[in-house]
């Protein structure tokens, strides 16, 4: 909350005083601003989960290598970015996916004997968009960066949609507050305890417009970025 304050021109010696409704009651110049505080919360896997998901993308990763060395191809050093859910799929009908796109996606050695390639999601196929965020190949010319690896879960940013739904459950709370602010403000944070919640907004959300009946509405990231949203103002029923 103080970091909110701080960094909100003309804010910076106010005082917060808790409340039952809002959250925070803030006196601007004898202005009064009502400030709710909501964590951004993503589910973490289970261990139950992660022990699946690992096991089925070591099988994938594996059989892919394997398919990829069986066809001739020049040897290549890979990393395999994946999604964070638990996944479902033939896992061999997907290492055939992913061998035959690093085929066609090998990097050019350059004069330095070294080349690399990384393929993001939108360059992905269809079928393994439902199951990767990304690939990154790399080769030389000596032929000795040779390996699948397994790789790592990339979460994705913060999506427009994610914040709206945010905002929209917290409306519901504030709807029933007694009101006694002359404007409202919103801050979602995310936690950055896990991988899940270490997340930026992304490009996106940064530039939509939000339907709301906040005043204002602000992200705080994980590395304790301030970014305000824009919103498009909805009217509050006055008490």
């Amino acid at each position: 909350m103080r970091l909110l304050l701080s960094r909100v021109e003309g804010m910076s010696d106010a005082e917060p005083t808790p409340s039952e409704g809002p959250d925070f009651l803030v006196d601007r110049a004898g202005r009064m601003i009502g400030i709710e505080v909501t964590a951004l919360v993503r589910r973490s896997d289970s261990s139950g989960d992660l022990k699946l998901r690992e096991q089925f993308q070591l099988r994938v990763v594996q059989a892919a290598e394997h398919i990829y060395d069986g066809s001739g191809a020049p040897t290549v050093w890979v990393s395999v970015r994946w999604l964070p859910q638990v996944v479902k799929g033939d896992p061999e009908l997907i290492a055939t996916e992913l061998a035959e796109f690093v085929a066609r996606n090998l990097p050019d050695v350059g004069p330095s004997g070294w080349g690399m390639t990384s393929v993001d999601f939108p360059q992905l196929t269809d079928l393994l968009k439902a199951q990767l965020w990304g690939v990154t190949i790399h080769r030389n010319r000596l032929g000795t960066a040779r390996g699948w690896a397994f790789g790592y879960v990339t979460y994705p940013e913060v999506a427009a949609a994610e914040l709206r739904t945010e905002i929209t459950r917290k409306e519901a709370r504030a709807a029933k507050y007694e009101e006694r602010y002359e404007e409202l403000w919103l801050l979602i944070y995310a936690t950055g305890r896990g991988k899940p919640e270490d997340v930026e907004v992304s490009d996106d959300a940064q530039q939509a417009h939000y339907p709301t009946l906040f005043d204002r509405v602000f992200f705080l990231d994980a590395r304790r970025q301030l970014l305000e949203l824009a919103v498009m103002h909805l009217e509050r029923d006055r008490c």
